[in-house]
C-alpha cells in the first residue's frame, strides 16, 4: 500500500473512504487492493495518527506554558510603623481588609490594600486571672513575646493569641475596640512558651494550642468561657491546629509525631 501523508489520515471503517482530522475535506482513495486487510492497513494509519495527536497536544502544551522569573517588581513592600515589631502572622479579616500580629510588639496592624493606610492597635497588657487590669507600660516594656497566631472567627471578631499570658485576643475591627479574654486561674503557667503555637476558628467558637501545656483549648462566642482538653499523648506538643469542612478539629502533634 501506498498512502502520501498517511499519517494525516484518519480510516474509519473497512472501506476506502478517508478523511482528514478536521473533516473538512473528504476524499476517496483506494488503499487497499484487498478489502481483506484493508481494516489492518486502516490500524496502522489510526496508531500513526495517534501518535501524531499526542504530540501535536503536547507541543501545544508546552507551548502554553511560560516560565515566570523571578522580578523584584513583582513584589511590593508594607512596611511596619513600629520598629523590629517581629511581623508573624497574616489574615483576612472581618472587613476584607489584611491584619498582621507582630510577635514584638503586641500590637494587631489593619493594612487597607486598597488605599495604602496602616493602623496599628495595642493588644492590652493585662496579668493572667486578671483581665481587667491593664498595666499602664511604655509601649517597647509591652512586649508579649510568642503570640503568632490570628484568624476570623465565625461571630464576625478577629482573635489572635496573647503568647506566654495563656490568653485569647479578641479585636472589633468595627470600633477598634481589642479585648482579652484569661483561662480561669489557676492556670498552666507552662502554656504557651512556644513561638508559634496555632488556633483554628469554627462555628461554635475558637480553638487553640497550648504547645508547652500539652492541651487543647475551646472560648465560646456566646459564654465566653474555656475548656480544656488533655492530649492523650504525654509532652506531645500539640501545634497546628485547624478547623476542616468535615466539622471536626485536626492539630499536629510536634514531637508526638
Amino acid at each position: 500500500m501506498h498512502v502520501s501523508n498517511a499519517a494525516n489520515v484518519l480510516c474509519a471503517s473497512a472501506s476506502s473512504n478517508c478523511w482528514y482530522p478536521n473533516d473538512s475535506v473528504r476524499v476517496h482513495r483506494t488503499l487497499c487492493h484487498r478489502r481483506d486487510d484493508l481494516a489492518i492497513k486502516c490500524a496502522l494509519v489510526n496508531t500513526m495518527k495517534l501518535a501524531l495527536c499526542v504530540s501535536t497536544v503536547s507541543m501545544a502544551m508546552l507551548a502554553s506554558c511560560e516560565t515566570v522569573h523571578l522580578r523584584k517588581d513583582r513584589f511590593q513592600y508594607i512596611k511596619m510603623k513600629t520598629p523590629a515589631s517581629g511581623p508573624c502572622d497574616v489574615t483576612q479579616g472581618p472587613d476584607g481588609l489584611v491584619w498582621v500580629q507582630e510577635i514584638f510588639a503586641n500590637k494587631l496592624v489593619r493594612y487597607n490594600q486598597h488605599n495604602g493606610q496602616l493602623d496599628e492597635y495595642d493588644i492590652p497588657f493585662t496579668l493572667p486571672g486578671f483581665p481587667t487590669t491593664k498595666l499602664p507600660l511604655p509601649g517597647d516594656a509591652k512586649i508579649e513575646l510568642f503570640s503568632c497566631a490570628m484568624r476570623t472567627g465565625f461571630d464576625g471578631f478577629l482573635y489572635a493569641s496573647n503568647g506566654a499570658h495563656n490568653q485569647l485576643v479578641r479585636h472589633n475591627v468595627t470600633n477598634g475596640v481589642t479585648k482579652v479574654f484569661t483561662p480561669p486561674v489557676p492556670t498552666n503557667l507552662a502554656g504557651n512558651l512556644q513561638p508559634l503555637n496555632d488556633l483554628t476558628t469554627a462555628p461554635d467558637g475558637v480553638y487553640f494550642t497550648m504547645t508547652t501545656a500539652n492541651k487543647l483549648v475551646h472560648f465560646s462566642y456566646s459564654t465566653h468561657k474555656f475548656t480544656m482538653y488533655e492530649v492523650p499523648t504525654p509532652a506531645s506538643d500539640p501545634l497546628g491546629i485547624f478547623y476542616a469542612s468535615d466539622g471536626g478539629i485536626w492539630f499536629l502533634e510536634l514531637t508526638g509525631e
